[in-house]
C-alpha cells in the first residue's frame, strides 16, 4: 500500500527541481528551459543495459478551462463571488483572467505510451485500446480527481464526470472543445507536477505538441530488468552526479528504503515498549512471589510442625506459583486480545499505509516463559528454607 501510493514504475527521470521545492510548474515557455527534462538524460537511460520501456510526460499549465463551459456539480461549495474550496477557516477561490477561463487552475498532460497505460480507471471507458485511440483524435481528454490517503476518490471533489463537454483555452488563445472520456484516480507522484490543481486533464503526447511546446517535458517513467535495478540505479545516480547535475531521480528502492526506516521505528519503539513493560511484569511477579513466601514463613513452620514435609511445601509454593501464571496467561490473552481489536485496530485505521492483522502467536510464546517462571521462581525462593530445621525456623519467627 505504501510503495503504490509512491511508486508508478521502478524510476522516474526529471529536472531536479520536479522532486525539490521549487517544483515543475509549466507555465511560462522561457522559464520551463530551465525546469524541464532534457533528452539526452532519457537518451543515455534508454541506451543503458538493463532497461525494459519507458515513456515521456509532457506538461503544461499555460491552458485554462472556460468558466462557461463548466457546469459544476451541486456538491461544489459556492457563494456571491464564485465557486471556491475550503482550507480550514480560508475560501481559496476559483479565479477567473480576463478571458473567462480558470487558468490558475487548469493543467493538460500529454502521455506517452507507457505512462498512458499506468493510469487507475475509476468512470468512463476503461479499454486501454479504444482510449489511446479516441485520445488521438484531438477530441477527447481524461480527467484525474483527487483521492485520499487510502487512494478512494473524494466523490464531492470531482469537478468532472465521463461524458462532460469542455471547452479550453489555448496557449494561442484559440478555443477548443473536448469530451471527458474517462476519469481516473489521481496519480499525483507518478503522473502530475506534483502541484495541486483542480482541473487535471491527460491526452496523448502527439495531440498535446500540437497545442503546446514539446519543451514542455516533465519527466520520463521506466522499467528496468529486475536482476540489473542495482547496477542501474547506480548509473542514474553516478550521471546525475558527474554529467547532468541539474537532473534528478526518485526509484522504487529509495521508498522501499524509507518504508523500511519506518518500519524499523515502528519495531524498535514497539519492541522497546515492550521488553520494558515484560522485565516490570516478570519483576513484579518475582517480588510477589518472594514477598509471599517471606511473610508466609511462620505459616509454614506451623504447617509442618502438624506433619507437613519440606518437600510438599515446595509443592504447594510451585502449584500456587503455576496457579499465579495461568491466571496471567488468561488476563494477558483476554486484555491483549481486546487491546489489540480496539486500540491497535484504531491506531492502524488512522495510518493509510498500515493495515490491521490480529496476530496472538507473540502472546502464546510468551506462556511457557511464564509457566516456567512460576516454577523456578518459588522453588529458589523457598531453597534457602529449606536448610533450615523445624525449630530454626520457629525460633526465627517468634
Amino acid at each position: 500500500m505504501f510503495l503504490k501510493k509512491f511508486v508508478t514504475t521502478d524510476l522516474q527521470i526529471a529536472n531536479a527541481r520536479y522532486f525539490g521545492i521549487d517544483q515543475y510548474y509549466g507555465g511560462d515557455s522561457e522559464e520551463v528551459k530551465t525546469e524541464n527534462l532534457s533528452e539526452s538524460f532519457i537518451e543515455a537511460c534508454e541506451a543503458q543495459d538493463g532497461f525494459e520501456e519507458g515513456g515521456r510526460i509532457y506538461s503544461s499549465t499555460r491552458f485554462g478551462l472556460m468558466a462557461d463551459s463548466w457546469e459544476a456539480p451541486d456538491y461544489i461549495p459556492h457563494d456571491s463571488k464564485g465557486y471556491y474550496r475550503t482550507y480550514g477557516a480560508e475560501k481559496d477561490y476559483l479565479r477567473k483572467d480576463e478571458n473567462g477561463a480558470y487558468s490558475t487552475s487548469t493543467v493538460l498532460y500529454g502521455l506517452e505510451d507507457f505512462p498512458l497505460e499506468q493510469i487507475d480507471v475509476y468512470e468512463g471507458e476503461e479499454d486501454l485500446s479504444v482510449i489511446k485511440e479516441k485520445l488521438k483524435t484531438g477530441k477527447y481528454l481524461i480527467y484525474s480527481t483527487s483521492t485520499d490517503d487510502n487512494g478512494k476518490v473524494e466523490p464531492k471533489e470531482m469537478m468532472h464526470h465521463s461524458g462532460d463537454k469542455v471547452t479550453l483555452a489555448l496557449p494561442d488563445g484559440s478555443r477548443r472543445e473536448f469530451e471527458i472520456l474517462t476519469v481516473i484516480k489521481e496519480n499525483y507522484y507518478g503522473l502530475t507536477n506534483r502541484y495541486g490543481i483542480e482541473f487535471c486533464y491527460y491526452t496523448v503526447a502527439d495531440v498535446f505538441k500540437e497545442m503546446e511546446s514539446e519543451d514542455f517535458l516533465m519527466s520520463y517513467l521506466l522499467n528496468v530488468e529486475d536482476e540489473k535495478e542495482t547496477a542501474y540505479g547506480q548509473f542514474v545516480e553516478d550521471y546525475t552526479i558527474t554529467k547532468e547535475p541539474l537532473m534528478g531521480y526518485e526509484s522504487k528502492q529509495k521508498w522501499l528504503d524509507e518504508f523500511s526506516g519506518l518500519k524499523n521505528l515502528f519495531v524498535l519503539v514497539g519492541g522497546t515498549l515492550s521488553v520494558v513493560i515484560g522485565v516490570i511484569g516478570v519483576l513484579n511477579f518475582i517480588n510477589s512471589v518472594l514477598t509471599n513466601i517471606v511473610t508466609r514463613r511462620k505459616e509454614f513452620a506451623m504447617m509442618e510442625s502438624i506433619g507437613m514435609t519440606k518437600k510438599q511445601l515446595l509443592q504447594m509454593l510451585i502449584l500456587e506459583g503455576i496457579y499465579y501464571a495461568v491466571i496471567t496467561i488468561g488476563v494477558v490473552l483476554i486484555f491483549g486480545t481486546l487491546f489489540s481489536a480496539t486500540a491497535i485496530r484504531a491506531l492502524s485505521d488512522g495510518l493509510w499505509f498500515m493495515r490491521y492483522h490480529f496476530v496472538i502467536w507473540p502472546m502464546l510464546a510468551a506462556c511457557p516463559l511464564l509457566l516456567i517462571l512460576g516454577v523456578a521462581v518459588p522453588y529458589l525462593a523457598y531453597a534457602p528454607q529449606r536448610k533450615n530445621s523445624l525449630v530454626e525456623e520457629i525460633r526465627r519467627n517468634e
